[in-house]
């Protein structure tokens, strides 16, 4: 079997390249003693050559017609001037791509006839399609036949660069067939998987421990190393406080189980302030301290400026911060309420604000007491580019948050069971007949006897989901039963800073 190289020779061959062997690995190492001389399409002499080595490199004779322009910068001019160029064959090289031309006058081989950019005419050659340079391989990327070169190139050659645009024209685009063939950027996540570049909404109802789980966060990101089952990227947090003074910081940093290090700085900041910058803000910091990784806003609601609440207005101020967020490579979370009555069938839609401010968000966290266990916390996470998921948390008595491993099956439960769970979370109560509850909650077998039997049977499920389960004292003739739902949150939306949890 024929390897790469000796394939792509015979191929080259075939379409009249005049080609010579070059050592393995190597862009200059000749294993002729004259390639200018040696160079040939004949099938014999390039089967004679690649018998001896399969994995010789290929070099490609240029000249008597035949030019290749090589770019060894993706961000040079000729990938600015690639859509003015008639649409010819590319090949990727290690570190950029080469575009062939067939010319009709002599063009000499110049290195650098702009910074990172060859032409190879006359008396020059390139390393062809099928070579291999450190395991990455040259490939042909656009196997469009070689044009001629119009007036664009020629004038490209001659160091005319602002063709074919008038001073009023830039080219502001990059041709989708470079971008596919751009390798991918690293992850920008500040913590894999859960805390990405640009801006996070997270929140969660009062007295659920919004205050104590930032700072652990803070805490593991300035430490390095694991939050809750995903990895930190260490650096720098910088916490701006709008609602705690200072004692709250000082009595949960005393208490805190976690080691308190260098790079968890923060600021006691007055709330509501006029003409608030957070832009100045960051770049102060950066100043001081250029690895920051994240900036905290506790809370967002202390630094709005725009009292109303449309789409288009709340999704232009979050806008704001995702793109702050990229601009310094870091990750902007904003600290939120839920709204009062929390719906446990749509946690996101539970963040305060219209759907605008969940549209510019780069990442959603949603915190909520456990539907199995209210001691617990339930952690959910969604975003443009991290996968969706959810976990359950639970705090000691330091009040730092622990992952546990739960995994309820509730597809066991029964399916008239689930809708009525479903139903009294959403209307809150129901107390009367339970033939009506039956409608009213569209189960599939309609039955009195069947629905009582159901629910008895099932008390602890109830109670699971916040439901708690009585049989009123029978005035009629109809079978009476009381579910109410406890699982719903309350909140008060003009103050957060006094959570319990910060009283020892």
């Amino acid at each position: 079997m024929k390897s790469l190289q000796y394939s792509e020779a015979l191929i080259h061959a075939h379409n009249h390249f005049k080609i010579f062997p070059i050592k393995v690995n190597s862009k200059y190492e000749q294993v002729v003693k004259n390639w200018n001389n040696a160079a040939t399409d004949n099938m014999n002499q390039i089967n004679y050559w690649w018998s001896h080595n399969q994995f010789y490199n290929i070099g490609l004779k240029t000249g008597n017609g035949l030019i290749v322009i090589e770019d060894h910068n993706k961000k040079s001019l000729t990938m600015d001037y690639l859509d003015a160029f008639p649409p010819t064959r590319i090949v990727r090289t290690v570190d950029g791509f080469q575009f062939y031309f067939y010319v009709d006058k002599n063009i000499n081989t110049k290195i650098n006839i702009y910074e990172d950019i060859d032409v190879y005419g006359e008396d020059g050659f390139v390393i062809a399609a099928g070579s291999e340079i450190d395991k990455h391989v040259y490939e042909v990327v656009s196997d469009n036949p070689i044009v001629r070169a119009d007036e664009t190139v020629y004038k490209f050659l001659e160091g005319i660069r602002d063709f074919p645009l008038s001073s009023s024209q830039n080219i502001t685009w990059t041709s989708a067939l470079i971008i596919s063939q751009q390798q991918l950027s690293g992850s920008s996540d500040i913590i894999e998987k859960l805390l990405p570049s640009g801006v996070v909404l997270f929140a969660a109802p009062a007295k659920t421990g919004k205050t104590f789980f930032c700072m652990q966060m803070s805490i593991t990101i300035a430490n390095g190393g694991n939050f809750l089952g995903y990895q930190c990227h260490k650096g720098n947090v910088y916490y701006l406080a709008f609602e705690d003074p200072i004692n709250n910081q000082i009595k949960r940093l005393r208490n805190s189980s976690y080691q308190i290090e260098k790079g968890y700085d923060i600021e006691i900041c007055p709330p509501y302030q006029n003409g608030f910058n957070l832009e100045e803000k960051i770049i102060n910091y950066l100043h001081y301290n250029p690895n920051l990784k994240a900036v905290i806003i506790d809370t967002f609601e202390k630094i709005r400026e725009n009292t109303e609440r449309t789409y288009a207005i709340e999704y232009k101020e979050v806008t704001y911060f995702h793109e702050l967020g990229l601009k310094y490579h870091i990750s902007i979370v904003l600290v939120m309420h839920t709204i009062k009555n929390t719906n446990p069938e749509n946690v996101f839609a539970n963040i305060s604000g219209s759907a605008g401010t969940l549209a510019a968000a780069d990442g959603l966290l949603v915190m909520l007491k456990n539907k199995y266990n209210p001691q617990n916390k339930t952690l959910y996470i969604e975003g443009k580019n991290i996968p969706t998921d959810e976990i359950v948390l639970t705090q000691d008595k330091k009040m730092c948050f622990q992952l546990l491993d739960i995994n309820i099956n509730t597809e066991q439960i029964d399916t008239d069971l689930n809708l009525i769970i479903r139903y009294v979370i959403s209307v809150g109560k129901y107390c009367g007949p339970i033939e009506k509850l039956g409608v009213a909650a569209k189960v599939e077998y309609m039955n009195g006897v069947h629905l009582r039997n159901l629910l008895d049977k099932n008390k602890e499920v109830l109670e699971e989901f916040f439901i708690k389960y009585t049989i009123p004292q029978r005035t009629t003739h109809s079978r009476l039963v009381s579910l109410v739902y406890f699982g719903a949150d309350t909140i008060d939306d003009t103050n957060d800073g006094n959570d319990a949890m910060t009283q020892f």
